[in-house]
């Protein structure tokens, strides 16, 4: 600051003041006690109390040593973990436009000051600075948090779908290297493109392999991509059902989905949908015939066989899906 307070005097052409070392530090000083008790007083009394009781206990477990750690390696718990952090940040009741008026940088130096400071370091300071402190470190983590939350939601999907795709295909190659002569054919096949690139099929690919085989494999490989399909969503349900459903209800919840455009409608009906439901136990398979259950725009038409059944109805898991 002194740096800037120099360039500053000799683009202006003018003296620097004396000692600017007091006038910058007072200055400082003065901003913060502006920018402190502006923040306590648009705390609700019951506010200020909850977060210095946040001081008070203090520990390695506690929420505040929680608001100042990442989530950790994705995973169920994980994201369990943080959606509680996030509920009990929001108990707080800290209000939204608390620092509304208020620089970016300004807030997040002391966010960043109150994640260095110890419980001792926090105690030490007067109340006005160690209540800024706390409310600046809390008011900042819950849209970090949030943001997490999403971003763990998107991994933690990303995960399932690659842990069902990995164990299916597994489970295929076994299947493939049992089937007598299939893959030295494909072998055989590949070898000749190498060797042949220039040639036509006809003439290059028929005299090692006929046509009617290569027919016969393709038909075969088709219906084992929709064997692979559908197994790879009974993979899905499986893991989904009997661990990863856990997180639907804690999941709805903790967010809250908004979205101007119409053609996302369909989804945001049907996440209500979930949440009506996020109560109800798993004995209820089927979403009740007087429920509006969207499909067109939420429901892939690959999976429409998985979530109807040939009574119309829908099931819940598939649908969650």
């Amino acid at each position: 600051m002194l740096g800037a307070l120099s360039s500053r005097c000799r683009a202006l052409r003018i003296e620097p003041p004396g000692r600017s070392d007091r006038i910058v530090g007072a200055a400082r000083a003065s901003f913060e006690r502006s920018f402190c008790t502006r923040t306590v007083e648009r705390l609700e009394p019951d506010r200020v109390e909850l977060l210095e009781r946040l001081i008070d206990e203090a520990s390695e477990t506690g929420l505040l040593a929680e608001l100042k750690t990442d989530p950790g390696q994705l995973g169920l718990e994980t994201l369990l973990r943080e959606i509680t952090k996030l509920n009990l940040v929001r108990a707080l009741n800290i209000p939204a436009g608390l620092f509304e008026d208020v620089s970016p940088r300004v807030v997040e130096a002391w966010r960043q000051r109150a994640t260095r400071s110890y419980r001792s370091d926090l105690l030490a300071s007067p109340q006005l600075v160690r209540v800024t402190l706390v409310a600046a470190l809390c008011w900042s983590r819950r849209a970090e948090i949030t943001d997490a939350l999403v971003d763990l939601l998107l991994g933690l999907v990303h995960k399932i779908n690659t842990h069902a795709d990995r164990r299916v295909e597994r489970e295929l190659i076994a299947d493939l290297r049992r089937v007598r002569g299939k893959d030295q054919i494909l072998f055989r096949v590949a070898e000749v493109a190498v060797d042949r690139p220039d040639d036509t099929i006809r003439s290059a690919v028929y005299p090692v392999v006929d046509e009617r085989t290569l027919r016969d494999l393709v038909r075969e490989a088709r219906a084992e991509e929709r064997v692979f399909n559908d197994r790879v969503r009974t993979v899905l349900r499986s893991s989904y059902s009997t661990y990863y459903r856990r997180m639907l209800p804690a999941l709805l919840s903790a967010l809250t989905f908004r979205s101007n455009n119409t053609a996302y409608r369909p989804v945001r009906d049907a996440i209500e949908l979930l949440k009506r439901y996020a109560s109800t136990t798993g004995k209820s398979r089927y979403y009740e015939a007087t429920d509006t259950v969207p499909l067109d725009g939420v429901v892939p038409k690959s999976w429409r066989p998985a979530v109807i059944d040939d009574r119309d109805r829908v099931e819940r898991i598939p649908y969650e899906l």
